[in-house]
């Protein structure tokens, strides 16, 4: 089966459905905003923040383990070091299993009808 998603496409899913209206106060794709480029980061109303780094194939997947800095930051207790409060992976369905994704991240499954998170960060 071919795999029809884009980055842009999970964007947009993710727009629609992550977070309501009511509670987003900022939103932002494809942006510097921590030491790494955020696919999708929104901003809560009460100052929370949630990034999505989307992954369209398990290659591309795998090899964002190899961004050591990033993942050490996003794992620390460090102060001072500005990271979201909440980490996902989104993918299209069934892409990633929920097993191989790190301890604390979570993962939103996409789907053409339906956003579903699989795993909490």
């Amino acid at each position: 089966m071919k795999n029809d998603w884009t980055e842009e496409k999970i964007q947009d899913k993710l727009r629609l459905y992550f977070l309501s209206s009511s509670t987003k106060k900022y939103e932002m794709f494809s942006k510097f905003v921590y030491d790494w480029e955020s696919d999708y980061l929104a901003i809560t109303k009460s100052g929370y923040a949630y990034e999505c780094e989307i992954k369209i194939s398990r290659a591309d997947f795998f090899n964002d383990s190899k961004k050591t800095a990033k993942h050490l930051i996003l794992e620390s207790d460090i102060l001072n070091r500005q990271r979201p409060n909440y980490f996902y992976y989104a993918v299209p369905k069934d892409l990633i299993k929920p097993e191989e994704v790190p301890n604390g991240y979570g993962l939103i499954y996409i789907e053409p009808w339906n956003v579903t998170i699989v795993k909490q960060a």
